[in-house]
C-alpha cells in the first residue's frame, strides 16, 4: 500500500521483495521479526510486535506490526497483516521517561538539601496534609516517615495555636506570599 511505501520511505516505483524489506529493520529486531513470521508460516501463530526500522533516507522509525495467518486444512495458505508508524508515540514515551528521570534526580537533590537543614522543614497542602518533610521532622517529633505521611499537620501542635496556624495557612494559600508561624511542637 501507499502507506507502507511511506513508512519505509520507498518510492512508488520500488518493488522490494519480502527479504529486501527485512534489511530495513534494525539489526537487533530483524531476527525476532523473522522468527515471528516463520512461526506464523509453520505453526499458524499470529504476531504483534513493535520494531525499529531504518528508512531508505536513513531516518529511524518505530513500527507496530501485526499479522494473522490464514489456515486451510491445517496449512497456512496466506499471511495478512499491517504495519503502523508509531514513531511519535515512542518519542513521547521516551521524552516522558527522560522527564521522569530528571524529576527523580531533582527530587533526590532537593531531598539532600532539605535533610541538610537542621530545623524542621515541611510542605503541606491546603488541608494540612504533609507533602514533603526533612529528616529533622522525624528526629524532632519521633514519628516515622509513614506516621508523618498519615498525620494532619495540625495534630503536631497544641489546640491553643490551631487558630493562628489556620490563619497563616489561609494567608499562604490565599496569596502568593509565605508567612512564618512559630508555635510549640508536640512530640
Amino acid at each position: 500500500t501507499d502507506t507502507l511505501y511511506d513508512i519505509f520511505g520507498l518510492s512508488r516505483e520500488a518493488e522490494p521483495s519480502a527479504e529486501a524489506l527485512f534489511e530495513y529493520y534494525h539489526p537487533d529486531d530483524r531476527d525476532r521479526h523473522r522468527a515471528a513470521l516463520e512461526r506464523a508460516l509453520a505453526e499458524g501463530e499470529p504476531w504483534d510486535q513493535e520494531l525499529r526500522l531504518r528508512r531508505e533516507d536513513g531516518s529511524d522509525r518505530w513500527v507496530h506490526t501485526i499479522g494473522e495467518p490464514t489456515v486451510d486444512d491445517g496449512e497456512v495458505v496466506s499471511l495478512s497483516g499491517s504495519v503502523q508508524d508509531i514513531t511519535e508515540r515512542k518519542e513521547r514515551e521516551q521524552a516522558l521517561r527522560e522527564r521522569e528521570r530528571r524529576l527523580e534526580e531533582y527530587k533526590e537533590y532537593t531531598d539532600e538539601i532539605l535533610d541538610a537543614i537542621d530545623d524542621v522543614f515541611y510542605v503541606i497542602d491546603e488541608e494540612a496534609n504533609f507533602l514533603r518533610w526533612n529528616s529533622s521532622a522525624t528526629e524532632v517529633t519521633g514519628y516515622s516517615d509513614a506516621e508523618i505521611a498519615e498525620t494532619n499537620a495540625l495534630e503536631f501542635f497544641p489546640d491553643s495555636v490551631h487558630p493562628r496556624i489556620a490563619a497563616a495557612m489561609e494567608d499562604v494559600f490565599g496569596a502568593d506570599s509565605g508567612r512564618r508561624v512559630e508555635a510549640p511542637l508536640l512530640t
